[in-house]
């Protein structure tokens, strides 16, 4: 005669249950209907599984995989909603190939003939801007410009810096009234989409040479505009 199975371990308590659904958590629906197929075979006949336990097994099985399922819906719908992100700003990209942009950050391409241009944002109209072109040291200045005659907002200013070797740089930019009084400016990067480049999962444009997140375009302009005649220092 087959010995039944004892009590301490085939019977099944509250913490069992909870244990029992900790473990279909972690391994899958498949595996908690084993388990549970297993715990049915192993019960003691004396001492047979309590249906209101079993019931609640049911139930939490019957949880679990409604979790899994909307789990996996959910994991479809971020990838789908990522790709489409992608998509739409990789269109964007390209529809700016050729066109004039505005970027956060006081940076500048200087071209082979000496010419560049910058970006200010003028909380008044200013009677005098001041840059000064700093190097690739981010300390020396190499250049200065004053120019005159600047209205409010935001304004594509060129640049006339000479001698100034062809390359990447920084400035600085205050601006002041007629009556000597400083006016509160920021300074932005202007520049013409190349290409569109993609990079670890982002879409990135080249900027007169630079790589650049799509996302930090704040600008888009037609061309730029004269603002005003350069004076070089």
């Amino acid at each position: 005669m087959t010995s039944p199975v004892t009590g301490s371990t085939a019977s099944s308590s509250p913490s069992d249950t909870a244990a029992l659904g900790k473990t279909a958590a972690l391994l899958g629906k498949d595996q908690f209907l084993q388990l549970l197929v297993t715990q049915l075979k192993n019960q003691d006949p004396m001492s047979p599984m309590d249906g209101t336990q079993f019931a609640a097994q049911l139930a939490q099985f019957s949880t679990v995989e409604q979790l899994m399922q909307m789990n996996t819906k959910l994991d479809a719908q971020t990838t789908a909603a990522a790709q489409a992100q992608i998509s739409q700003q990789a269109s964007f990209a390209n529809s700016l190939i050729g066109r004039d942009v505005i970027l956060n950050g006081a940076k500048m391409t200087v071209a082979d003939d000496g010419s560049s241009r910058i970006n200010v944002d003028l909380a008044a109209s200013a009677a005098t801007v001041h840059v000064d072109v700093i190097g690739g040291d981010g300390k020396t200045v190499v250049a200065t410009q004053d120019i005159t005659g600047i209205a409010a907002g935001s304004q594509t200013i060129p640049l006339a810096l000479g001698k100034v070797p062809a390359g990447n740089y920084t400035y600085k930019v205050t601006a002041a009234d007629s009556t000597g009084k400083s006016i509160k400016v920021s300074g932005n990067t202007v520049g013409q989409v190349q290409a569109t480049v993609f990079s670890g999962g982002q879409v990135m444009v080249r900027v007169d040479g630079s790589i650049v997140p799509v996302t930090d375009i704040t600008e888009i302009i037609a061309a730029a505009t004269p603002a005003a005649s350069p004076k070089t220092n």
